[in-house]
């Protein structure tokens, strides 16, 4: 459910739209569809900084978990702020939001998703990254969101855009060996696209590598992990780019 956008085929945005006090506007008033304004664009936005817009927000996906066909949210947008704001709006609204999921949390069965940045958020128990590898540069992207993810001990997401599945490929083991070194054990790994119909699976995905033998170490710019049944892929990272390189 997208926490920024209240798209006209929510229940929710149904009554977020009869109540004109509640519409985001920016600093001259005009009305906000996105994180920033579209022409295009013909949504509504959440306003956070009115409280009874949190809650029906908060309701419309836990309304969702109690049919039992889910038992949580995947948030988009969730770390994201329209703009720009009037100063009092913004304040408020940076304030709520993250105290209306964090709350959320709590009542759902399951577990909420933070997306797409990989950013996390104190009390969701989830997060995903929509473009993982989308600059190539994994030592300062990637792979520290993803240890972040794991030392707080939340569920990770890394979403990337499918490729070659050829194990030989070094732009898949590159995306692969990325995910690996910082993996946990509530990590997971997808490819895909935006209309996907079905997962993409390859046999790389079934290498049986066994769990880490330890976390991953960074000594001269090169990242190591091992595994009991598999050396991994050797890879070189530097704090400004990553590259193919001996490991």
């Amino acid at each position: 459910m997208n926490s920024v956008i209240s798209y006209p085929w929510y229940r929710a945005a149904r009554a977020n739209l009869r109540n004109e006090s509640w519409w985001l506007r920016n600093t001259s008033g005009g009305l906000l569809n996105n994180v920033h304004e579209d022409p295009t664009e013909t949504w509504y936005t959440w306003d956070f900084s009115h409280p009874e817009v949190g809650e029906l927000w908060a309701t419309a996906c836990l309304n969702m978990t109690k049919t039992g066909a889910i038992d949580g949210c995947f948030m988009d947008g969730c770390s994201l702020t329209p703009s720009p704001l009037p100063e009092p709006v913004a304040t408020a609204y940076m304030a709520n939001k993250p105290l209306w999921m964090a709350q959320l949390q709590k009542k759902v069965p399951g577990i909420l998703i933070c997306g797409s940045g990989g950013s996390t958020r104190p009390g969701v128990a989830g997060s995903q990254v929509q473009n993982w590898g989308k600059h190539g540069d994994y030592a300062t992207r990637e792979i520290p969101m993803l240890q972040n993810a794991v030392a707080e001990g939340v569920v990770f997401e890394a979403h990337a855009a499918c490729g070659s599945g050829n194990i030989s490929d070094p732009y898949e083991q590159t995306k692969i060996a990325a995910f690996l070194v910082a993996a946990g054990s509530h990590s997971y790994y997808m490819c895909g696209g935006w209309s996907s119909a079905t997962v993409d699976w390859y046999p790389v995905f079934d290498l049986p590598l066994g769990p880490p033998l330890g976390n991953a170490t960074l000594e001269d710019g090169v990242y190591t992990r091992k595994f009991p049944k598999g050396a991994g892929f050797p890879h070189r990272w530097s704090k400004r780019q990553s590259q193919s390189g001996e490991r």
